[in-house]
């Protein structure tokens, strides 16, 4: 197995200012790249895609050498210049060396990651001290299941702020059995001056399919508490909801932004099917890969995960 080859790809157009713009990341190119680094975790939230599959898909985990990681990224950034990494799990920070890895890939490109916020203060610190923040964005996540001082986690993610990473806010999965304590969870955040948004739950609870089941009046809270008056967000959480459909539509998903997952391999996005002779499969992101010159027809009727920001009726 050959790891850490730059891989020549064809060349590309300059990316119109209105995919760059859907990245949020100020001065990226507009290339996105979703990296799920590992399946691994310290929580087990029940509400978690993985939940139940945590051992057999931790022995899926590629993990190669760091130099291996750094040099690929390095070759993405000689080729399309800054890209926006969103940088998955799990739970990111478990993630060996992780600490090393974004000192380094933040020297190319702007990145963000989702952490549950269960590193001491002392590791924030030396974070900040390796990488210079405004370059990131950090989404903490809050678990009702797992976090039970809901003031102590306000109280963390504001130090972690402190240390100049600006750029934060929280995420709560409207979980079912959750919903009746949705709004004083967001209420606190905001009091406490920190943006959030409540994430559709996808499964089943109760002999329920989620996002489909949820009551009208459910689907209002998700929207209210997460401030959708964002004709963008709307957008999203009407697909995430399942309210609208991308099914056929033409989208960018594989042109400007791809998804590798814990194995290496590169789809189009985190929503279609991974199976072995997937067409969506683009290649390995350490063996090599394409992009797509132009945009495709999506072949799911659900978006899941704020992918259908990718459509051409929506970034151009």
């Amino acid at each position: 197995m050959r790891y850490g080859i730059i891989i020549q790809m064809s060349q590309f157009p300059p990316v119109a200012e209105s995919i760059r713009r859907i990245t949020n990341a100020k001065g990226a190119s507009g290339y996105v790249f979703d990296w799920v680094i590992s399946v691994a975790c310290n929580y087990r939230c029940p509400y978690c895609y993985y939940e139940g599959h945590w051992d057999d898909l931790k022995k899926h985990n590629l993990a190669p050498p760091l130099e291996t990681a750094l040099a690929t990224w390095k070759g993405i950034y000689e080729k399309y210049g800054e890209c926006y990494i969103l940088i998955n799990g799990g739970e990111p920070t478990v993630y060996p060396r992780f600490m090393e890895l974004m000192a380094a890939l933040t020297r190319w490109h702007r990145w963000n990651f989702n952490t549950n916020l269960t590193w001491r203060l002392d590791r924030w610190r030396a974070f900040a001290e390796q990488i210079e923040p405004s370059r990131g964005n950090i989404q903490f996540s809050f678990h009702p299941s797992e976090e039970k001082d809901i003031d102590a986690f306000i109280e963390r993610a504001l130090a972690v702020r402190r240390l100049g990473f600006d750029n934060c806010d929280v995420t709560i999965i409207a979980y079912p059995p959750h919903l009746r304590d949705l709004k004083r969870f967001c209420g606190k955040f905001k009091a406490a001056g920190i943006k959030v948004s409540s994430q559709p739950f996808v499964g089943t609870w109760h002999g329920k399919n989620y996002p489909h089941d949820y009551t009208e009046e459910e689907s209002a809270l998700i929207r209210i508490l997460s401030e959708e008056n964002d004709s963008s967000l709307r957008s999203e959480l009407d697909h995430a909801i399942g309210s609208a459909s991308p099914l056929g539509k033409l989208c960018r998903s594989g042109q400007y932004s791809c998804h590798i997952n814990q194995m290496g391999e590169v789809y189009r996005c985190t929503q279609i099917d991974q199976s072995p002779g997937s067409r969506e499969r683009l290649g390995h992101f350490y063996r090599g890969f394409e992009l797509r010159p132009g945009p495709t027809p999506c072949p799911k009727a659900f978006c899941q995960c704020g992918e259908s920001r990718w459509l051409v009726e929506r970034c151009g």
